[in-house]
């Protein structure tokens, strides 16, 4: 996962790539993806699941969920650009604070929840 700059919308954004490593990896020039010897099947099988993801997450307008803006199949694998939301993340998040009340884990988990039951209604 990138952060990056999308000069066309003036705006930061983030870039997700398809590259499990158990299943492929960069060629020699460093941009190209190729699946790992004898697991082209599998790695066919996750990028269409990427491809289902970014699809389905692009059918949503929900606020918990973060928006796609743009699909990319390029250099033997895909992309996934979606706006950025500022902040930290959650590991960050419970290293900082590695004991939680049950008040800040329901502040945390509700709008994760909720955007799950979104993403699985569609």
């Amino acid at each position: 996962t990138y952060k990056a700059y999308d000069p066309t919308l003036d705006c930061t954004v983030v870039i997700k790539e398809f590259l499990p490593v158990e299943l492929a990896a960069r060629s020699g020039d460093s941009e190209t993806v190729q699946s790992r010897t004898n697991r082209e099947e599998d790695y066919r099988f996750g990028l269409n699941s990427f491809l289902e993801e970014a699809r389905t997450l692009a059918k949503s307008q929900h606020n918990n969920i973060v928006q796609v803006t743009n699909f990319i199949e390029a250099n033997g694998t895909a992309y996934i650009v979606m706006t950025y939301a500022e902040g930290i993340t959650l590991s960050d998040f419970l290293k900082q604070k590695p004991t939680l009340d049950e008040a800040t884990i329901l502040k945390l988990i509700t709008p994760i929840l909720q955007g799950l039951v979104e993403v699985h209604s569609i």
